[in-house]
C-alpha cells in the first residue's frame, strides 16, 4: 500500500488538521512546467476515462496515479483516486486517499466523511470509523445538511442517520466481537472456478461433483456492462468435479436460464436438479424464479408466484422436505421491520401453498438475507445488517422450529469480516460450507472459498505401543490428553494388544503417555496440523510410542541436607527423565528410596520449606548408588529484586491462554510460594521485537495476567501477586536470531516482598 503523510485526528472540533490544497497550476510549479504539462496531460486523460463510466474506471487510475506522482497534494485527485479504489473494494488504498482529501480542502469533507468511514470500518479501525461516522451525523444535523449528496435511494436525510446509527452500532460490536472465532480451514477454489472478475453465491449438489455460481466476468449472455459498475451482467455458470478431485473449466450453465439481463443463483437442490435463482428488473426491483434439469438442459425459468411480490424478493431455500420455502422480500405486507425481511411459506395438506408468514425472532429494522436451512430441517443460516453484524452483513446462525427461532448466534470470525459476508451454502453432512468473499490473496475482485468446519470433522487416531528393544507391540496403560485450557482426555479404546483408537479433532495439539511394568513409562506429543490439504475422508492419525525395559532396577538412596549446617531436610523430590515424570517422593528425615536404572540422565526438582527450589541432573552408577541434594535456606538465598524465568510456560502463537504442558512449570511456582508465605512476586511476560510495541505491550501483560490467574486460582492469595507486561522493553539476548529471540520470549517472576 502506497504509505500516504497526512493529518493526525484529533478529539475536538475538525477532526482532521488542514493542510494547503495545491492545484496544477505554473504557479506552484515555476521550475518544472515540462512535468507540469505531463502531469495536467494525464489528469484530463484520467478525467475522460472517468466520465466514460465505471467500465473504464481501471484505465482512469492508471492515469491518476501518474498525476499524483508529480502532484500528490491536490485534492481532487486524491478524491477521484479513493473513489476508484472504493469501488474496486481496496480498502487500505481508499481510506488513504479520502483523508488525504479532506486534509487538503474542506470543501470535501461533505461527500468524502461518509465513505472515508465505511473504508476505515471494512479496515477494522472501529474507533476511528466512529469518530468519522459521529462528525457525519453532526453534518446531518447541521442547516448544511441539504449540500450533501447522501447515498440512500430515498435522499431521505433520516434515513441516511438510521444507516449511520447502524453502521456506528457494528463498529461497536465489532470491538466486542473481534475475537469470537471458529476453527475452519478456507481454500480458494482456484482459476477454474475464479477469474479476475466477481465470483460469488456458489451452491453444491448433495455428491458435491458438481458446483454452480453466478459470475461478472466477460463475456455474458447479453454482452452489456452494468452502467453503475465496472462489469458486465451477471451470469450463472457451473462446474463439475473430475475423478481425482479437481474441477473442470466453469462455463455457463446449458439451457435457457442465462438472459441478457442479471441473473444469479441463489439456491440448488441436493439431488442437483432444481434451481431459484434471481433477476433483476428496471424498476430497481427483483424477484425469484425456478429452473429445472431436463435431460442435462436447464428450462427456462418460472417466477414463483407463491412469493413474489411488486417488491423486491432477493433469496429463497428449500426445506429438506420441500413443504416450506424461506425467503427474503421487501413486501410491507410481510416484511414489517422496514427493508427485506425473511419469510416462510408453507404447504397444506392439499399441496397447496398458504400465505407468507414473517419470521419475526430473526428480523430487525435492518435487511436480512440469505435464507440457508441445512439437511437437519432446523440449523437455519442466514445474513443480516442487525444483530450483533460487525460490518455491512454477516452471518448468523439459529435454529427454527416453524416460527420459534433458538439459539440465535453471529458465527464470528473468520467466517465474518468487516465486509458485506452475505451468502453461504452447507454440504450435506455440514463439515463444509461454500462462501464467497472480497479478502485478500484472490484471483480477483471477489471469489468463491471452500471452507472446511473442523469442530464437525473427528478423524481416527490409531496408537501403537512397543518394547523398544523387541519391536513388538504391549499392553499398556494409554492416556491421550488433548492441549487446551481445560485438558480433555480422550476415550481410547483397546482394539488389541498394543493398539489403541479413538477419534480426534483437526488443528489440534495432543500428549500421549504409555506406562507399563518393567518399562520406564513414555510420553510423546502430536498434532493435527496440515501443511497441505488433506482428504479428510481418508486420512487417518497413526502414533507409535516405545518404551524401554528396566533391566536389573538397583534401589537408590537420595539425602537431603541443609548446605550449612549439614542437618538433614524434609521435602519433596521429584524425578523426571526427559519429558516424563519416573515418580515423586517424600523424604521421610530427609531420606528416601527408589529403584531406577544406573548409568541414565535423570533430572530432579527439590522442593522444601524454607529452602530454595533446587533443579539439577541426577546420574547413579554401579560404584555410586547413594547422592546427596545440598539446600540453601530460603530467605539466605533470596533478595528484593531477584528476578526467575520460568522455561517450561507455553502460550499459543499470538494468544494469552496457557497450554496443558505449562503446568508442571506453574506447579513448581506454586509450590515456590505454598512454602514460602512471606514472599510476594511479581509476575512478568516478555516478547521478541516482532510486531508493534502497543501489540507486544497488551500481548506480554495478558500473558502475565494469564499465569497470576492460574495461581490464583489454584489457591495462591490474590494479595500477594501482581502481574505487568513489558513487550520487548527488557530483552536479556539481542533479538538478531531466532535462538536469542527465543531467550526473550519468556515469563518471570520476581521477589518485590
Amino acid at each position: 500500500m502506497k504509505k500516504l503523510v497526512i493529518a493526525l485526528l484529533i478529539a475536538i472540533g475538525s477532526n482532521l488538521v488542514a493542510q494547503n490544497n495545491v492545484e496544477f497550476t505554473e504557479k506552484n510549479f515555476p521550475d518544472n512546467k515540462t512535468g507540469l504539462k505531463s502531469a495536467q496531460a494525464n489528469l484530463d486523460k484520467g478525467d475522460d476515462y472517468f466520465e466514460m463510466g465505471p467500465q473504464s474506471w481501471e484505465t482512469a487510475l492508471r492515469y491518476y496515479l501518474k498525476a499524483n506522482e508529480f502532484n500528490p497534494n491536490n485534492a481532487y485527485l486524491n478524491f477521484q483516486i479513493a473513489s476508484i479504489y472504493r469501488q474496486f473494494n481496496n480498502t487500505h488504498e481508499a481510506a488513504d486517499y479520502y483523508e488525504k482529501a479532506i486534509v487538503l480542502e474542506k470543501d470535501y469533507r461533505n461527500k468524502a466523511l461518509l465513505p472515508l468511514a465505511e473504508e476505515l470500518h471494512l479496515d477494522g479501525q472501529w474507533d476511528k470509523a466512529i469518530e468519522m461516522y459521529n462528525e457525519y451525523n453532526t453534518l446531518l444535523n447541521s442547516s448544511s445538511a441539504n449540500k450533501i449528496e447522501l447515498e440512500n435511494p430515498e435522499g431521505s436525510v433520516d434515513v441516511e442517520k438510521k444507516y449511520v446509527g447502524m453502521r456506528i452500532l457494528q463498529c461497536n460490536n465489532g470491538k466486542k466481537n473481534v475475537r469470537d472465532s471458529i476453527p475452519i480451514i478456507m481454500l480458494n477454489m482456484g482459476t477454474q472456478i475464479n477469474g479476475k472478475y466477481p465470483d460469488y453465491t456458489a451452491a453444491v449438489n448433495a455428491t458435491e461433483d458438481m458446483i454452480v455460481f453466478t459470475s461478472r466476468r466477460t463475456g455474458s449472455t447479453g454482452g452489456m456492462i452494468d452502467p453503475e459498475s465496472p462489469f458486465e451482467y451477471e451470469d450463472i455458470y457451473y462446474s463439475t468435479k473430475n475423478e481425482d478431485g479437481t474441477w473442470t473449466k466453469a462455463e455457463k450453465l446449458k439451457g435457457d436460464v442465462n438472459s441478457s439481463d442479471h441473473d444469479a443463483v441463489v439456491w440448488l437442490s441436493s439431488k442437483g436438479d432444481k434451481l431459484i435463482i434471481y433477476r433483476y428488473d428496471k424498476n430497481d426491483n427483483g424477484d425469484l424464479y425456478e429452473s429445472e434439469n431436463k435431460n442435462g438442459s436447464w428450462s427456462k425459468p418460472e417466477p414463483m408466484k407463491m412469493i413474489n411480490s411488486k417488491y423486491r424478493e432477493t433469496h429463497a431455500c428449500y426445506s429438506p422436505d420441500g413443504n416450506t420455502i424461506y425467503f427474503t422480500t421487501a413486501n410491507p405486507k410481510y416484511a414489517t421491520k422496514g427493508g427485506l425481511d425473511i419469510c416462510r411459506v408453507t404447504k397444506d395438506e392439499t399441496g397447496k401453498w398458504g400465505e407468507p408468514k414473517e419470521i419475526d425472532a430473526i428480523n430487525t429494522i435492518y435487511n436480512e438475507e440469505s435464507p440457508f436451512i441445512k439437511s437437519d430441517g432446523k440449523t437455519f443460516y442466514f445474513s443480516s445488517q442487525g444483530h450483533t453484524s460487525i460490518g455491512g452483513f454477516d452471518i448468523f446462525k439459529c435454529e427454527i422450529e416453524g416460527d420459534k427461532v433458538t439459539s440465535l448466534k453471529n458465527v464470528g470470525f473468520p467466517i465474518n469480516s468487516t465486509s458485506n459476508d452475505v451468502f453461504i451454502f452447507f454440504t450435506e453432512d455440514g463439515k463444509k460450507a461454500f462462501f464467497d468473499s472480497d479478502r485478500k490473496g484472490g484471483q480477483g475482485e471477489k471469489d468463491i472459498y471452500e471452507m472446511f468446519i473442523l469442530d464437525a470433522i473427528k478423524l481416527p487416531l490409531i496408537v501403537e505401543v512397543y518394547d523398544e528393544r523387541t519391536n513388538k507391540l504391549i499392553e499398556s496403560d494409554l492416556s491421550v490428553i488433548e492441549a487446551a485450557y481445560i485438558p480433555v482426555e480422550l476415550d481410547m479404546k483397546n482394539d488389541n494388544i498394543g493398539t489403541y483408537s479413538s477419534l480426534i479433532g483437526v488443528s489440534k495439539y495432543y500428549t500421549a503417555d504409555a506406562r507399563a511394568d518393567g518399562y520406564l513409562p513414555s510420553k510423546i506429543k502430536f498434532n493435527t496440523k496440515f501443511e497441505k490439504m488433506p482428504n479428510f475422508d481418508t486420512t487417518v492419525i497413526r502414533q507409535k510410542i516405545y518404551l524401554k525395559p528396566t533391566f536389573a532396577p538397583i534401589v537408590m538412596k537420595c539425602e537431603l541436607k541443609n548446605k550449612k549446617t549439614l542437618a538433614m531436610v524434609e521435602g519433596e523430590i521429584e524425578i523426571t527423565s526427559g519429558e516424563n515424570v519416573i515418580t515423586k517422593l517424600h523424604t521421610k528425615e530427609g531420606k528416601c528410596e527408589y529403584r531406577l536404572e544406573v548409568d541414565v540422565d535423570y533430572e530432579v526438582i527439590v522442593i522444601a520449606q524454607g529452602y530454595k527450589i533446587v533443579k539439577e541432573k541426577l546420574r547413579f552408577t554401579k560404584e555410586d548408588l547413594e547422592k546427596t541434594i545440598y539446600l540453601n535456606m530460603e530467605m539466605e538465598e533470596f533478595e528484593l529484586g531477584d528476578k526467575f524465568v520460568l522455561k517450561n510456560v507455553y502460550f499459543d502463537y499470538a494468544k494469552s491462554n496457557l497450554r496443558s504442558e505449562s503446568i508442571n512449570e506453574l506447579n513448581v511456582l506454586k509450590e515456590f510460594l505454598t512454602n514460602n508465605p512471606q514472599v510476594r512476586v511479581e509476575v512478568s511476560a516478555h516478547t521478541d521485537n516482532h510486531g508493534s510495541a502497543t501489540y507486544n505491550y497488551a500481548l506480554s501483560d495478558s500473558r502475565a495476567q494469564s499465569v497470576m490467574e492460574w495461581l490464583i486460582g489454584n489457591g495462591i492469595d490474590a494479595g500477594r501477586l501482581t502481574s505487568k507486561g513489558y513487550g520487548f522493553d527488557q530483552p536479556i539476548a539481542p533479538n538478531d536470531t531466532d535462538e536469542n529471540r527465543q531467550l526473550n520470549r519468556r515469563v518471570e517472576f520476581k521477589i518485590i516482598k
